[in-house]
C-alpha cells in the first residue's frame, strides 16, 4: 500500500495563520504555496526524517550497483533518497533490469 504525502501547503498555511495573531484570519494557502515554490526554487525538498518502507526500496531497486569510491556512493545514495523524497517512490518504476525488459 503506497503511502500518501502529506500536504505540506495545508502544513505550512497552519503554521503561517496561527503565528497571524491578528483578528481577522485569512486563507494561507497562497503564503504556502509560494513558501514551497521558494525552496524547490533552492534547490530543497521535503523528506522525512525516517525513511518510510517505500523510500527504502525505491533506493534499493535504483541505487547504482558496482565498486564506487565512498564519495560516489554517498552522491548516488543522497540523489537517491532526494528522488524518493521528490515523490519519485510514491510513483514507483520498476528496477533496471525489468524496464529493459520489452
Amino acid at each position: 500500500m503506497a503511502l500518501k504525502r502529506p500536504d505540506f501547503r495545508m502544513k505550512i498555511a497552519t503554521a503561517i495563520r496561527q503565528a497571524d495573531t491578528r483578528y481577522f484570519f485569512e486563507d494561507y494557502t497562497k503564503q504556502a504555496e509560494a513558501v514551497l515554490r521558494m525552496l524547490a526554487q533552492e534547490g530543497y525538498v521535503l523528506v522525512p526524517g525516517k525513511p518510510s518502507e517505500e523510500i527504502i526500496e525505491y533506493a534499493k531497486d535504483n541505487l547504482p550497483y558496482g565498486r564506487q569510491r565512498p564519495e560516489d556512493m554517498l552522491r548516488s545514495l543522497y540523489g537517491v533518497f532526494m528522488d524518493a523524497g521528490r515523490g519519485a517512490a510514491f510513483k514507483r518504476k520498476p528496477p533496471p533490469d525489468e524496464a529493459e525488459t520489452p
